[in-house]
């Protein structure tokens, strides 16, 4: 590598970590209708309904995402919807007093 050349090996590991982690998260969810099932007491098409509105978000916001993509730029953006995801979970994490 020469000085000029920029090191992409540790972005790319801590994006490819959050794509198995947000993939992993969605990938259990049809795994857990069952579950979801029998301690609910719910029945099939509600318990569906509930892993369906796991991807209403995706319609929901990706428009709005690629708005924001195209106006501010990608790194910008993701250090945005970090920005965000921190504030909301200091938020329900950290209580006042």
């Amino acid at each position: 590598m020469t000085k000029n050349t920029k090191s992409f090996v540790l972005p790319l590991t801590f994006i490819g970590i959050m794509f198995f982690a947000i993939g992993f998260a969605l990938g259990i969810n049809s795994l857990l209708v069952p579950v979801l099932q029998k301690s609910l007491g719910i029945s099939n098409t509600a318990s569906y309904l509930i892993i369906a509105a796991t991807f209403i978000p995706f319609l929901v916001f990706g428009y709005p995402a690629g708005l924001t993509i195209k106006a501010i730029g990608y790194k910008r953006t993701m250090s945005l919807s970090f920005f965000i995801f921190a504030a909301k979970i200091k938020d329900k994490f950290i209580q006042r007093k």
